[in-house]
């Protein structure tokens, strides 16, 4: 049907023409779809206005059928590698025949969010069939955590790396410190409060990035513990915002936990590319900064293992 003539909003002349043209977009990890780009062109005013909103409209049917078959095909391809629509249904928890409805087309904003993320990071699967439990991540950490002490050359060149990086001197005490992070009961283990917490303040990206980030174990000096509380993370960044996750992804921005009196866990990403190692790290200077800004973090509580001097320093 012709809208020529119509009226135009801006000027109220009825001396327009309408223009059409085919754009093409794409939906998140699927295909491309096409859709009708229009627009009014006003002789009297020169002003160009989609005056129906038909490209919104347009762009709208066709984004939903290429989501659509998305959905179809990331639905088919999961159920090809050994995930059916039954499994994915029971390992996060949604009612019985979802997935048939979603094949459908009954599917919302957050069914497409959930497909993204399986299709992207299928690993996720296996957690989702473990309850997302904290003894899991603890068991991946502390393979992790075996696996960069277990080649003694492997350490030795993380520890040169990260030196000639920062610019510090190689410890005396690298082959005990290779040892300790070896022996079975040297273990991370995560609260799962610290887990919750990180996970309400920062979202789904956090999993997502975590692995991407260079990780460094930082072991506290001899004589100082590092303290936690009711606010039990530090992050450091320029452009931190609470309600975009995707700072993580920026440059120089730091991340520590203290997951217990002895060990600290600090992810990170450099200004200049990842170091693809990892380091066990011995520093008060760190340990110190790091309680400072634990204890001005703080809502209401401090915790420590025992008496600890550095606490009733920073209470005065």
């Amino acid at each position: 049907m012709s809208k020529d003539n119509a009226t135009c909003p801006a000027c109220g002349s009825r001396d327009t023409h309408r223009h059409e043209t085919i754009g093409t977009a794409y939906v998140t990890i699927g295909p491309a779809f096409t859709y009708a780009d229009v627009y009014y062109l006003c002789n009297s005013c020169k002003e160009e206005i989609d005056i129906f909103n038909e490209t919104d409209q347009n762009y709208q049917a066709g984004q939903k059928e290429a989501q659509k078959k998305f959905v179809q095909q990331a639905i088919e391809y999961l159920s090809s590698n050994g995930v059916g629509m039954a499994l994915f249904e029971r390992v996060f928890e949604l009612p019985t025949r979802t997935l048939a409805r979603w094949k459908e087309g009954n599917f919302s904003s957050s069914a497409l969010s959930l497909l993204h993320i399986v299709i992207t990071f299928p690993w996720i699967i296996k957690i989702a069939e473990k309850k997302f439990s904290p003894e899991l991540i603890n068991k991946g950490l502390n393979i992790r955590l075996k696996n960069m002490a277990r080649n003694k050359d492997f350490f030795q060149k993380s520890w040169e790396e990260y030196c000639e990086h920062t610019g510090k001197s190689l410890p005396e005490d690298i082959d005990e410190l290779r040892e300790l992070s070896l022996k079975e009961d040297c273990k991370i283990e995560l609260n799962p409060n610290y887990s919750l917490l990180v996970i309400q303040k920062l979202g789904f990206e956090f999993s997502i990035l975590l692995p991407t980030m260079k990780w460094i174990i930082y072991k506290a000096p001899h004589d100082e513990n590092f303290i936690t509380g009711d606010n039990p993370v530090v992050i450091e960044s320029g452009e931190f915002n609470i309600f975009n996750p995707s700072f993580l992804s920026i440059p120089n921005t730091k991340i520590f936990i203290p997951v217990s009196k002895n060990v600290g866990l600090l992810m990170t990403r450099e200004a200049k590319g990842t170091i693809d190692t990892d380091c066990i790290i011995d520093d008060k200077n760190i340990a110190n900064k790091m309680n400072n800004s634990l204890f001005s973090n703080a809502k209401k509580y401090i915790y420590a293992s025992e008496k600890n001097i550095k606490i009733e320093e920073l209470s005065k």
